[in-house]
């Protein structure tokens, strides 16, 4: 069984309004830098489904860019669309909430949504940004938020935002979503991780994207630098609680340098499979190469666990019949 937890829906409507047609993928572009490419494959269901045949992945959970740092109005659209896409084909596509995290005064509006989204319509997860609204995930703002997602038990899939604040030196050469977004990815585990918030929030499940922006390459200038806060015992080191998180293996068009490296730093046991389908991997074959090399490297439980297990019991999915 393989469970993808990093791809991406579009609706049609907003695909098309923006010039989408067939096979014609359109990038987004906000004060001049380039915000996301849009494709039709984002919202032609049988071709996402076709293409997930070939590769023999069993389910995906989708995320939506268009419910990044969205108003309430819109997430609650969008919301409402990935619970359709669920109950229509069931066992096969499950959707990640899109919350207006940090868009209102306050976030009592996301918390309300964020009971909708998983207690109603029974989606599995919630998908985020790294900076939602353009704040630092350790602002305290976001505390009730953590609050409750750890109450709840449910997880939380933190995804570069499509245009990362405050690097404008990587403005040109479309930087912003190569090294920009991977750096924004980096600087969200630090300051989760320096300000305490796993520390204050221990049960709180967070999935960060891209292999946490390939930060197991920064470890060794990292370590001896975190600061304690908390806990004074001097095994509770960065690796320690950066092996608290979780790490998807999308965002590096299935090359696997970033993913041994990962391997070798954060372990397979706090990864979960992602293709980022269809904005680095586009078709099944392309997926299914990804897959295979993964399982090239990997112990059977350790493949197990990465590309299904850990899905399952963080989102509370259940294999398909037959599986």
């Amino acid at each position: 069984m393989i469970i993808d937890v990093h791809n991406h829906f579009i609706p049609e409507k907003i695909a098309r309004a923006h010039g989408v047609e067939a096979g014609k993928p359109v990038t987004v572009v906000e004060k001049g830098i380039p915000k996301f490419t849009l494709r039709d494959r984002e919202f032609l269901v049988e071709t996402r489904l076709s293409e997930m045949e070939k590769a023999s992945i069993s389910i995906q959970l989708l995320s939506s860019p268009v419910g990044w740092n969205a108003s309430l109005e819109e997430c609650r659209a969008l919301n409402d669309q990935l619970a359709d896409l669920q109950r229509e084909h069931k066992g096969r596509l499950m959707g990640l909430a899109a919350l207006p995290l940090g868009v209102c005064e306050s976030d009592k509006d996301a918390i309300e949504e964020l009971h909708r989204a998983i207690g109603r319509l029974e989606l599995k997860g919630v998908s985020i940004p790294a900076q939602p609204s353009g704040l630092p995930m350790d602002d305290k703002r976001f505390y009730p938020f953590y609050k409750e997602v750890e109450e709840m038990g449910v997880a939380v899939f933190v995804h570069p935002s499509p245009t990362p604040k405050g690097f404008d030196a990587i403005a040109k050469y479309n930087l912003h979503r190569i090294v920009g977004r991977e750096y924004e990815l980096s600087a969200a585990i630090c300051r989760i991780i320096y300000g305490g918030v796993i520390e204050e929030f221990p049960g709180l499940t967070l999935v960060f994207s891209h292999f946490g922006g390939g930060i197991s390459a920064l470890v060794e200038r990292i370590q001896p630098r975190y600061p304690s806060r908390i806990n004074t015992d001097p095994s509770h080191d960065f690796i320690y609680f950066a092996k608290k998180l979780y790490f998807d293996t999308a965002g590096f068009r299935g090359g696997m340098l970033a993913f041994r490296l990962a391997c070798d730093v954060l372990g397979p046991s706090r990864m979960l499979f992602g293709t980022d389908y269809p904005q680095d991997l586009e078709e099944g074959k392309e997926m299914k190469n990804y897959i295979d090399a993964l399982r090239s490297v990997l112990k059977d439980e350790d493949y197990e666990t990465l590309m299904h297990k850990n899905a399952m019991k963080l989102c509370g999915l259940r294999p398909r019949d037959g599986e």
